[in-house]
């Protein structure tokens, strides 16, 4: 975590606790004080910026995931074009980069999976290689629709998304 430098204008007594609690809180490395009383708390400034919230950092790294799933989705249907060979579609250089993002890849394989509805993509393969499960059992290979449900079906039960 980055520390902050803060300066305080003036300070009471009475403000002085506040602005402790103000460093220990921000886990700022450094005050100055100068000026003269009266001080609110209103006049204390950083010159660091504010450190993003736990859930601010997840939510980011969220939409980091999705724009690179995204991007990756975009360049895996340019790549194939309309091959119709599954072992083609799965060895495009974009869809082993979506395996190479690991479990961080599931809940946005299978909600893309779940939107494509009545004609689900070959995400079943990236799935396996990185769950390393196959919930597809031997009947229903070859049906894209319900190997799709399966593996939907798989996700939450796993609460994978």
């Amino acid at each position: 975590m980055q520390m902050q430098r803060i300066v305080v204008t003036s300070y009471t007594g009475a403000t002085y606790g506040s602005i402790r609690a103000l460093l220990s809180q921000n886990r700022v490395s450094h005050m100055s004080i100068t000026g003269s009383p009266p001080m609110n708390v209103d006049d204390v400034t950083t010159d660091a910026p504010r450190q993003p919230s736990l859930t601010e950092y997840q939510a980011n790294v969220v939409n980091f995931e999705q724009s690179l799933f995204n991007s990756l989705l975009t360049e895996w249907h340019e790549e194939r074009g309309i091959a119709s060979s599954a072992s083609e579609m799965i060895l495009c250089p974009s869809y082993q980069r979506i395996i190479a993002m690991g479990p961080a890849a599931i809940p946005l394989i299978l909600r893309q999976l779940r939107n494509e509805g009545d004609d689900p993509d070959h995400w079943f393969w990236a799935l396996e290689i990185i769950t390393g499960e196959d919930p597809i059992p031997e009947d229903a290979y070859g049906d894209t629709v319900r190997m799709a449900e399966l593996w939907l079906t798989w996700g939450r039960r796993q609460n994978a998304w």
